[in-house]
């Protein structure tokens, strides 16, 4: 309980430090360009924890890529493959927001909210 403690104060001494970056009015704590670092070293260390996640990422959309490429390879320059044109990129579009809705439990994983539902379920 001692070192959480300590980290909390340091946390909250480190707070006040940049607060005296920002103007008084703002409701803030930080700064938006601080935010956006501390985030994306963190999503960044979410993302190196899981190995395997990352070469089955790599290696689906890499199949995909190449498998939707096949669509375009001989479609004729008239009116009728303009559809098919259509079709691939709504597919490659659907299957991209897919694969990217599937890592929302991975950001919430982590998140101490998460611990405190789980304590209360």
């Amino acid at each position: 309980m001692g070192l959480l403690t300590a980290q909390l104060t340091a946390y909250k001494q480190k707070l006040l430090s940049l607060r005296s970056h920002l103007r008084l009015k703002l409701p803030y704590t930080t700064t938006f360009l601080f935010q956006v670092r501390i985030l994306t070293a963190r999503e960044w260390m979410i993302f190196i924890g899981n190995r395997n996640a990352i070469a089955f990422k790599v290696i689906y959309n890499f199949g995909f890529a190449v498998l939707l490429g096949f669509f375009f390879v001989n479609l004729q320059a008239n009116s009728y493959s303009t559809f098919l044109r259509g079709g691939a990129l709504f597919t490659a579009l659907l299957l991209l927001t897919l694969t990217s809705q599937s890592e929302i439990p991975k950001a919430v994983t982590r998140r101490l909210v998460m611990y405190k539902h789980k304590s209360l379920a």
